[in-house]
């Protein structure tokens, strides 16, 4: 009886959620890229877990929060950037006023509090954004709930009206990808998005099934895998989040792109023979990410592969996983933006080889993250 009341206020919730005018009193804006479609993506991530990029610390003072966005888009601007990457969703929370989940207490320090004179980081960020023709795309962590296992959720927070459709690994908690009503609230939360802001896109990061897992998950795989051996069953679970998203954006708003960016490995050579000749973290055994099927199968826009090494580097050189990812997307109409670690220093060379690779390879690139530029 408690699963079930639980479940109907989450639908409740969600079907609250109908599509609502924005500050500029323009509701379902299907956004139009103000770069061309075909021109080279120069992007970079700007995070906001951890106040690693925005906002330097967690204010309610609007006048602070927008300043601070003014500066990242004229840096960005500076930086020949055409297109950036703003986290909106962290933990099951928002940068911009949604009627499904509390606001982040990344941005104010509080979840649930609201920032000053109803100023919305996501709305002012897309305005700033465009006036410079730079794409504006919002960042989704898709699964994960909480960051640190001592954080409490506001009262209202969908995992404590539904905890049933979280799991608990090593104390935090994430959307247990296998529960149908999570991955319809992950949905929901995308369709919010693109109905009411003007964005060129939506974004998901590499975080799947949480590092791991083992029996958090097994009494949904006996309730719904379907005689699946649990690790297929975990990968068609992820799978059917990314053609769902996919499939609820180009409903809405057609020109709105939808893209990944999974970790670099798919899978090692030695491990499987489709995967790359490396020797490093594998995504589809390690997350239950097939990165590569989604490509194939057309579930994305682009794929922006998280290749945080080297060129030359022992087990994960970066050009012979750029040159995979090339392969992986041949004869597909699946764009390949590189991502690229600014953030582990390599120095200037190395930067300037990698983006020159990306350049000659790919469709563009996006650096991670921004602070690091």
């Amino acid at each position: 009886m408690k699963r079930a009341f639980a479940v109907f206020a989450v639908a409740m919730l969600l079907c609250g959620c109908s599509s609502r005018p924005n500050n500029n009193g323009v509701a379902n804006p299907n956004s139009v890229a103000p770069n061309p479609s075909g021109a080279f993506l120069r992007g970079a991530w700007v995070t906001t877990i951890w106040n690693i990029d925005y906002p330097k610390a967690p204010t309610t003072d609007s006048t602070k929060l927008k300043t601070e966005i003014d500066q990242i888009v004229a840096r960005a601007k500076g930086l020949g950037l055409n297109a950036l990457f703003f986290q909106v969703r962290p933990c099951a929370d928002a940068f911009y006023n949604s009627d499904i989940f509390p606001w982040s207490k990344w941005l104010t320090e509080t979840q649930g509090l609201a920032p000053s004179n109803a100023f919305d980081p996501l709305e002012y960020i897309i305005g700033r954004a465009h006036t410079h023709n730079i794409q504006l795309h919002a960042w989704i962590n898709p699964y994960r709930v909480t960051a640190l296992a001592t954080e409490k959720l506001v009262a209202t927070h969908p995992a404590r009206l539904a905890p049933e459709l979280t799991i608990n690994v090593d104390g935090k908690l994430y959307w247990n990808p296998g529960e149908p009503h999570a991955r319809d609230l992950v949905i929901n939360g995308v369709r919010e998005i693109v109905e009411n802001y003007a964005v060129d896109g939506i974004h998901f990061d590499d975080y799947f099934y949480p590092e791991g897992i083992t029996t958090h998950d097994f009494g949904t795989w006996l309730n719904f895998g379907d005689g699946d051996n649990i690790a297929d069953w975990r990968r068609s679970n992820v799978d059917q989040l990314v053609h769902d998203t996919h499939k609820a954006i180009k409903e809405i708003a057609p020109g709105v792109v939808f893209g990944v960016s999974p970790s670099g490995i798919w899978a090692n050579k030695s491990h499987n023979g489709l995967g790359s000749d490396t020797q490093g973290f594998e995504s589809y055994y390690e997350i239950f990410a097939d990165s590569r099927g989604w490509v194939k199968k057309g579930f994305v826009d682009y794929i922006a592969p998280q290749i945080y090494w080297r060129t030359g580097q022992l087990g994960s050189d970066f050009q012979i996983i750029l040159d995979w990812w090339r392969d992986v997307v041949e004869s597909t109409t699946v764009k390949l933006y590189t991502g690229i670690g600014a953030y582990r220093y390599f120095g200037a060379n190395e930067y300037e080889t990698q983006k020159q690779l990306a350049t000659e390879i790919g469709d563009g690139f996006i650096m991670f993250s921004f602070g690091d530029l």
